[in-house]
């Protein structure tokens, strides 16, 4: 069965991923959302194809070069609020990069939810967040038991996707285009891939005319897993660091120009694969479209 949330409005979300990458495809922060929502209806997920509709990056353009936006309180509330570096009362400066969203999640359960469930989505998506941005807006989800395509002229026997969502892209993952032979690093051939090189023989980057952008695919655990202080629901803790791949945004309605290529095979699930890495892939398994967001 699929839960269809249709064209989520999310303002003010995290485009900061990585302290050294700024992306508007959040594709971790969709799937833990769904795994949060799974909490909720006390059933998970075991997988969210995501939908993107638009994207829009909270920055000032000065010719070539974009400025994030800097949301400041106008008043101070205490002491931990001052920079430690000045004597005078000056709000310490965090870097912070946002966008507003507009996507839309699939969610495949392997076991039937009842209608009544949906109340419970409701609920969710009127307190939810993506990325930390607050969910403003969203049309009605839907529940169904198919993925796409239309049968007949009654829209309730239709696919979730042409019920509710209409057009989009579907995301895919692509990481494995930053693998290679040669001297290159894969930061090389992931830079080179998402902007578009010139000369992708210099760079190591391998020929591709999709559109791609760089996305966190996972975590590698820097540190033990313990109890620590200060730390939310005195849950086991431990730090990390983030791996990025790269993501191909796939028109829904040129899927076809994909002929092996099924939307039933591109939803994002996580797994542990090893004890120190939590990850994202997809069921796809074709040579050139093998997800490995590790490399």
């Amino acid at each position: 069965m699929y839960l269809a949330l249709p064209h989520l409005q999310v303002q003010q979300a995290n485009a900061l991923s990585t302290q050294w990458m700024i992306s508007l495809c959040p594709v971790m922060a969709a799937v833990l959302m769904s795994h949060a929502l799974g909490r909720a209806l006390k059933v998970q997920p075991s997988g969210v194809a995501i939908i993107h509709h638009d994207a829009y990056l909270r920055a000032e353009s000065f010719g070539d070069d974009r400025h994030p936006h800097q949301f400041r309180a106008s008043t101070y509330i205490d002491g931990d609020d001052y920079s430690s570096h000045s004597k005078d009362p000056t709000l310490s400066l965090q870097p912070t990069a946002t966008m507003d969203l507009e996507w839309s999640l699939v969610l495949r359960f392997d076991e039937d939810l009842p209608e009544r469930a949906l109340r419970k989505v409701h609920t969710f998506l009127q307190r939810g967040r993506l990325a930390g941005g607050l969910i403003v807006d969203y049309r009605d989800p839907v529940l169904g038991y198919s993925l796409k395509g239309r049968s007949g002229g009654d829209r309730s026997n239709w696919g979730v996707i042409d019920r509710v969502v209409g057009g989009g892209h579907i995301l895919a993952d692509r990481s494995s285009l930053l693998t290679g032979k040669g001297p290159h690093t894969r930061i090389d051939r992931l830079l080179a891939l998402a902007g578009n090189d010139p000369d992708p023989e210099a760079s190591g980057a391998q020929p591709f005319s999709g559109w791609l952008t760089p996305a966190v695919l996972g975590y590698a655990l820097t540190s033990s897993v313990e109890s620590r202080a200060n730390v939310r629901n005195d849950l086991p803790h431990a730090y990390c660091e983030p791996m990025v791949g790269l993501v191909e945004y796939i028109g829904l309605r040129t899927l076809q120009e994909h002929p092996d290529l099924n939307p039933e095979d591109l939803f994002w699930r996580y797994s542990w694969p090893h004890e120190a890495a939590f990850m994202l892939d997809q069921d796809v398994d074709l040579p050139e479209l093998q997800s490995n967001p590790s490399q």
